[in-house]
């Protein structure tokens, strides 16, 4: 049986974070802030699932998955981690949070132009875009309760109200089929 805890499961991957962190861009500072999101323990092998984490916020996109057998090897490791992080406490504070969440749901639900929405969920979380600018910003999830089906995830700069990142996660598909 597979005889390790999760806390000794969790050391083992944060360890071989350590020993490899070139590979996958994250610094000291970055592999000792990761966060653990999940961890699923089988006979054979053990799955921890990590993210990246600036001053307590998650950051968006980030996401580890590593397999462990039960001899306590790395045997897999799915990683996409987000690289380059200036982490700045002063910046990435409540302090800069000029945007309530009710503010963001009624910026977001005029920007998509629905008048009755349903609300997933809305977090603060540390966004990288692909210039190199860092932000926190409002993460909603949004679905109207009219309309064409759709399903928002929306990133709102929790400072200026500004929409940096707008995409429509609801999988569309067409076509004909038999049975």
């Amino acid at each position: 049986l597979n005889s390790y805890t999760p806390n000794e499961k969790y050391h083992i991957a944060k360890d071989y974070l350590t020993q490899n962190a070139n590979k996958f861009g994250l610094s000291k500072n970055s592999i000792d802030s990761l966060a653990v999101t999940s961890i699923r323990i089988g006979n054979e092998f053990s799955v921890i699932r990590l993210e990246q984490r600036v001053n307590g916020l998650s950051v968006y996109g980030s996401s580890i998955a590593i397999t462990i057998l039960k001899n306590s090897e790395v045997s897999f490791v799915a990683a996409n981690t987000v690289t380059g992080i200036v982490n700045d406490k002063n910046t990435f504070s409540s302090d800069f949070i000029s945007i309530s969440k009710q503010q963001a749901i009624s910026i977001t639900s005029s920007y998509l132009g629905f008048s009755d929405l349903k609300l997933s969920n809305a977090d603060l979380v540390f966004f990288k875009d692909s210039n190199g600018n860092q932000y926190q910003v409002w993460k909603l999830r949004i679905v109207p309760k009219s309309g064409l089906a759709s399903d928002w995830e929306i990133l709102l700069d929790s400072s200026s109200g500004k929409i940096l990142r707008a995409e429509d996660k609801l999988k569309h598909v067409t076509g004909s089929g038999m049975v």
